[in-house]
Parts: structure tokens; C-alpha cells; sequence
């Protein structure tokens, strides 16, 4: 699991034919097995006011700069 709740993120996933894109905070997440695999879910809350379900490899941690990082 490299998320936890409360994290923001940046989406990028394919929806009905086309690729949709937002920035959000997890919410939630939930683990899906596969062939003895487990696969992280996790619930985004849009900033667009949408929630969606999105595994693991469509999301993009925000890294957010401290004051003396924006400094150098």
C-alpha cells in the first residue's frame, strides 16, 4: 500500500471510451486479489466533487514543499 487516507492525489484514469484526469484526497481503500496477488483500491474524493475507485497505478502522490524547500 503506498497511499493512506488523507493523501493528495493526482488521477489519471480510462472512463466510457476516454481519459479523465483530477486532483483529490483518499478517502478509503480496499484490497482486491488476484491469482494470489493483492491489488490496493482506493476511494478519491474529486476535487471536482466526484468520488471514484481507482487502483493503485492511476494515482500520483502530491508532494507539497516546505518554506525552506521553495528557498533553495
Amino acid at each position: 500500500m503506498d497511499f493512506i487516507v488523507g493523501d493528495l492525489v493526482n488521477a489519471r484514469w480510462f472512463n466510457v471510451g476516454d481519459w479523465v484526469e483530477g486532483t483529490g484526497m483518499i478517502t478509503s481503500y480496499d484490497i482486491e486479489y488476484h491469482d494470489d496477488d493483492e491489488e490496493y483500491h482506493y476511494e478519491v474524493a474529486l476535487t471536482s466533487g466526484g468520488k471514484e475507485w481507482l487502483p493503485q497505478d492511476c494515482l500520483t502522490a502530491i508532494v507539497l514543499k516546505t518554506e525552506e524547500e521553495e528557498k533553495k
